[in-house]
C-alpha cells in the first residue's frame, strides 16, 4: 500500500533512525490507532525501504551537520 499520510513518513523516519528509541504516537480515534499499529508491522516486515533513503537525501540536505544521520 502506498504511503497516505505524514504520520507514514514521520514512522518511517523514526524507525529507521538509529539514535531514535522509539515511537510516541497520539491518535485521536481507534481507527488511526489502528492505522498507527498496521504500519507499524508494516515497517518492521521491511515495507517502503525506498522511502527512508528519500528521507535521509532530504535530511541531509536540510538538518544542522551536528544533526546529521
Amino acid at each position: 500500500a502506498p504511503i497516505s499520510t505524514m504520520n507514514e513518513v514521520a514512522m518511517t523516519f523514526a524507525l529507521n533512525t538509529p539514535d531514535l528509541g522509539g515511537l510516541l504516537i497520539g491518535p485521536s480515534k481507534l481507527a488511526q490507532l489502528r492505522a498507527s499499529l498496521d504500519f507499524y508491522h508494516k515497517l518492521k516486515a521491511g515495507e517502503h525501504p525506498a522511502l527512508f533513503s528519500i528521507l535521509k537525501t532530504i535530511h541531509r540536505k536540510y538538518a544542522p551537520a551536528d544533526r546529521q544521520i
